[in-house]
């Protein structure tokens, strides 16, 4: 009976803790956002519609929605499609700081403070890999669903397809028409690849952990 309580002590304690992780880490990003996003109106060379078409930008606001929703369940059971939010919204960040660091860095993408730039860039991904970690999935996401990794980037892709033919807009320098066909199908080759490669990573890591709610809050 002892060890019952000790047990159900420790889970409201990691409830309330990784919950306010969660609540604080979205808001820190969302906030940063924002201030980004108001900034974008004072750079003339930088439309504010452009800031919703950067894949960095779009992963950083869905890896906040995917903390705000995963805080309200943290510690109980979840529906499978929360989890397959949070899934997506932990690929996409890895993608955004692998790929960043390894083929964009430089570009003007619209983030004049450093301070900003290493928080979309770096800590949202390792914010959201952590909760990834520590809490995993409560529903099974299987590998031969590992397809489901690749709908987002086709999606933005297909986007940013449309987005060029009406005012040959690019987010991003590397599929600049300039660049030709050759080496802009090799990017989206990589980007489409990464997505099932770091989407496989993911779903190890949450087989795989070696942290959990248990042994952080043992006393």
């Amino acid at each position: 009976m002892e060890k019952s309580k000790i047990s159900t002590s420790r889970m409201k304690k990691f409830k309330l803790i990784w919950s306010y992780y969660r609540i604080i880490s979205a808001l820190a990003i969302l906030t940063t956002q924002i201030i980004l996003w108001g900034d974008s109106w004072s750079v003339s060379s930088f439309e504010p519609v452009n800031f919703f078409g950067y894949w960095t930008n779009q992963g950083n606001i869905l890896g906040a929605i995917a903390l705000l929703i995963a805080s309200k369940y943290t510690g109980k059971n979840r529906n499978i499609w929360i989890e397959i939010v949070r899934f997506v919204a932990t690929v996409d960040l890895i993608m955004v700081t692998v790929l960043y660091w390894c083929f964009v860095q430089g570009d003007d993408v619209g983030v004049r403070f450093v301070w900003a730039n290493y928080m979309v860039h770096l800590v949202t991904g390792v914010l959201v890999i952590i909760d990834w970690i520590i809490e995993g999935p409560k529903k099974t996401i299987f590998f031969s669903h590992i397809w489901i990794a690749i709908i987002y980037p086709v999606i933005w892709l297909i986007m940013t397809g449309v987005r060029f033919t009406i005012d040959s807009w690019v987010p991003y320098s590397v599929l600049e028409p300039s660049n030709g066909v050759a080496k802009i199908s090799s990017i989206v080759i990589t980007f489409l690849l990464s997505s099932i490669f770091f989407g496989l990573i993911v779903l190890l890591l949450a087989r795989l952990r070696r942290l959990t709610p248990s042994s952080l809050f043992e006393t």
